[in-house]
C-alpha cells in the first residue's frame, strides 16, 4: 500500500467530495419538502377538489354557516346548518342555541334536544338525589316553546341548573350598619321629642289646674292684676256690722235728738207723714 504524499492527497479530496455531496443532499431533502409543502396547501386551497365525495361534507357544512350567519333570522336555514353541525360538532349547536342570536323553529329545537343527549349535557336538568337537584327540564321546555312562538325572552328562573346561575349581590355589612344606627338615632330624636312635648302639656294643664283650684286665677291668664280672692271681695262690698247704740254717744245733745227722730223717722215714716211732716232736705 502506497503511503506517500500522493496517497495523502487523494485522500482528502476523496473526504471533500463526500462533505460536498452530502451537504448537496441536505439541500435537495429540504427544497423537496418545501416543494411538497406548497402543493398540498394548493390542493388544499383549490376548488377544483370539491367534487370529490370525501371533500363535499366539510364544503357543504362551511358553506351552510356562512348562509345561515347571513340570514340570522331566518329559522330554516338555522335549522338545516343545526342538522349538518350534530353530524360532527354536537357542542357547537348547544353554543349555538344557547348564544340567543338566531331564530329558531321546532327543527332547530330537535337538534338542540338531540345534541344535548349526545353530549350527556342533558344530565344537568334532570334530578340529582346526591345534590338534592331538582328536575328542570320541564323549565326548559318551557323556555324553548317560548322562543318558537316568537316570545325569544330568556326564562326566568335563576339557579334551575349551571347554565342559569343565580346571581348574589354581595352587600358592604360597613355600610348597612351605618344606615341601620343612622336610622335608629332619627328615630331615637323623634320619640324623645313627643315624650318631651307630652310631658310639657300634661305639666301645664296639672299646674293650671292647681292654680285654679287655688281660686286667684281663672281661666282668663296668669298674672291677672284684677283678680282678688274671695275674703279680700267681701271684705270691701260688705259693710261690717255696727253694735253702736244712741246711748254710747256722749255730748251733742241737740245732734242726738235730731238724729234719733231721723232714724225713728226711717223705721216708722207713717208716724210722720200722718201727721204732714217731712223729712228736711
Amino acid at each position: 500500500v502506497d503511503t506517500g504524499p500522493a496517497a495523502q492527497d487523494g485522500k482528502e479530496e476523496l473526504e471533500d467530495l463526500v462533505d460536498k455531496a452530502r451537504v448537496w443532499a441536505v439541500a435537495f431533502a429540504a427544497a423537496v419538502v418545501e416543494a411538497a409543502k406548497r402543493f398540498f396547501d394548493w390542493v388544499v386551497s383549490g376548488d377544483w377538489m370539491s367534487w370529490w365525495p370525501f371533500w363535499r361534507p366539510d364544503r357543504r357544512l362551511q358553506r351552510l354557516i356562512d348562509d345561515a350567519d347571513a340570514h340570522p333570522k331566518d329559522p330554516a336555514k338555522q335549522s338545516a346548518l343545526l342538522h349538518e353541525l350534530n353530524k360532527f360538532s354536537p357542542e357547537d349547536v348547544i353554543k349555538r342555541i344557547e348564544q340567543r342570536s338566531h331564530a329558531v323553529d321546532s327543527k332547530g329545537v330537535a337538534e338542540y334536544l338531540r345534541a344535548l343527549i349526545l353530549t350527556n349535557a342533558i344530565a344537568d336538568y334532570l334530578p340529582d338525589e346526591l345534590s338534592g337537584r331538582s328536575a328542570t327540564l320541564p323549565a326548559l321546555l318551557q323556555e324553548l316553546k317560548q322562543r318558537v312562538s316568537g316570545e325569544d325572552k330568556p326564562f326566568s328562573n335563576p339557579g334551575i341548573s349551571d347554565k342559569q346561575p343565580l346571581h348574589v349581590v354581595m352587600v358592604d355589612p360597613k355600610a348597612t350598619g351605618r344606615s341601620t344606627r343612622f336610622a335608629q338615632e332619627i328615630f331615637s330624636t323623634i320619640l324623645f321629642t313627643v315624650a318631651v312635648g307630652f310631658m310639657w302639656v300634661m305639666g301645664a294643664a296639672a299646674l293650671q289646674k292647681y292654680i285654679g283650684s287655688l281660686g286667684g286665677i281663672g281661666t282668663s291668664g296668669v298674672g291677672s292684676s284684677s283678680s282678688y280672692s274671695a275674703k279680700e271681695l267681701n271684705k270691701d262690698i260688705t259693710p261690717e256690722k255696727n253694735v253702736k247704740t244712741f246711748k254710747d254717744v256722749k255730748g251733742c245733745d241737740d245732734a242726738k235728738k235730731e238724729l234719733e227722730e231721723v232714724v225713728e223717722y226711717l223705721r216708722n215714716p207713717m208716724k210722720f207723714t200722718r201727721l204732714g211732716g217731712k223729712l228736711p232736705k
